[in-house]
């Protein structure tokens, strides 16, 4: 369920039953799909045949790292071309679990997002209060609106 305190965000929110409709209904430009953390084969297969770009969000850990290598053996035995791995959740400094994932997947050949999202307080706050992490008191969420607008960048049209 996703609210905000306002009560309405600027984008309309449908789980899987209703997204059909939704997306008949509204035409939307762009339409972004939550799915579980680790998809079957026959889940990636059906995404990355439905949709113009795929966007594969990983954590830099052992076990989101894992899980993300086998997506990318699936995607690229499907021979699916438009995605990148979007880094998230990223550690600040002096941390070194963000650098290092990013080396090791591009080390292994993986698109990555030139951007990753770091970890700050803003999000689960964003989240907590329903709203958007730009719409924040005391500018708060700006270091990742900003992040999120330069991946929004990197996608191709």
């Amino acid at each position: 369920m996703v609210w905000a305190r306002n009560g309405k965000l600027p984008f309309r929110v449908a789980d899987e039953r209703q997204a059909a409709r939704a997306a008949r209904d509204l035409q939307p430009e762009h339409t972004i799909i939550d799915t579980a953390a680790r998809p079957e084969r026959e889940v990636i297969q059906t995404l990355a045949e439905g949709c113009d770009f795929l966007v594969v969000p990983a954590t830099p850990d052992a076990l989101s790292i894992a899980a993300l290598l086998s997506i990318a053996d699936t995607l690229q035995e499907l021979g699916v071309g438009r995605w990148r791995v979007l880094l998230t959740m990223v550690p600040p400094s002096p941390n070194s679990d963000g650098p290092t994932a990013r080396a090791q997947l591009v080390e292994a050949g993986l698109p990555l997002f030139t951007t990753g999202i770091r970890r700050t307080v803003a999000l689960p706050r964003a989240a907590l209060a329903g709203v958007l992490v730009h719409e924040l008191p005391r500018r708060q969420g700006v270091a990742p609106a900003e992040e999120y607008k330069a991946i929004a960048q990197e996608i191709p049209r």
